[in-house]
């Protein structure tokens, strides 16, 4: 049984499109954004209560996140 959640990381193509959604429609509020370049990937965590959202936009044609998005949509 599920007692807490922590965080849930959502791979998207655009950042943008995310935010707009989860920020202007939902109210959610940004707590952090910023590039990764170690994993290829731009993370921005967005405030759910005690818990959080992050977007991970690719920033590396090549990475693991860019790939599994072109895969998957």
């Amino acid at each position: 049984m599920i007692k807490k959640l922590l965080h849930v990381a959502i791979a998207v193509k655009s950042t943008a499109e995310w935010e707009s959604l989860l920020r202007d429609q939902l109210g959610l509020k940004v707590i952090k954004s910023e590039d990764v370049p170690a994993q290829g990937v731009k993370g921005t965590i967005f405030a759910v209560g005690d818990s959080e959202i992050e977007t991970l936009e690719p920033i590396d044609p090549q990475g693991t996140v860019a790939r599994f998005v072109e895969r998957r949509g």
